[in-house]
């Protein structure tokens, strides 16, 4: 998957990414404002042309428009906390983790925002953390998912001020 971002005059920041099926044999380009669902189309990719080919032909225009990818210190890494009441969570607790991340690692990609970038349990506590590329728009996101949904809302979301330590 790439993720090409281009901020306009206005201040609005949008997205334009694609990535391959592979089972199905697709490429799919989605675009849009970050912070809303966007667009989305699928094509299948010809015969001869590998995955990174028909990716990168499917950002060639958006790339022409400006779009470009974000260094790592135009994303922050926010951390969705639960309390525990058991010190090192439970199997309920690991099931309710493993459903929340899909939900929200869903959502956040939906709206351009960013992506799953890894989660912990222990110490009375559970994580999950989010890269993101615009920390209101994603903690907005997050809690209307979690409003949506019939999973519990979190404790609280940290937004780390650096540059996250990832890739």
């Amino acid at each position: 998957m790439i993720k090409l971002y281009r901020r306009d005059a206005d201040g609005v920041l949008h997205y334009h990414e694609s990535w391959t099926d592979s089972e199905e044999n697709l490429v799919v380009e989605h675009w849009g404002r970050v912070g809303e669902r966007g667009e989305s189309v699928q094509f299948e990719i010809p015969e001869g042309v590998s995955e990174d080919e028909a990716v990168e032909d499917m950002l060639a225009q958006a790339r022409k428009d400006g779009f470009a990818e974000l260094s790592r210190r135009d994303h922050r890494l926010i951390e969705v906390q639960y309390d525990l009441e058991d010190s090192w969570g439970t199997m309920d607790d690991l099931a309710v983790r493993n459903k929340v991340d899909a939900l929200l690692n869903e959502e956040l990609g939906w709206h351009g925002l960013g992506e799953w970038a890894g989660s912990s349990m222990g110490s009375g506590q559970m994580e999950i953390a989010y890269v993101v590329v615009d920390a209101d728009e994603a903690i907005r996101v997050v809690t209307s998912a979690l409003q949506a949904s019939d999973l519990p809302m979190y404790s609280r979301i940290n937004v780390q001020a650096d540059e996250p330590d990832t890739d």
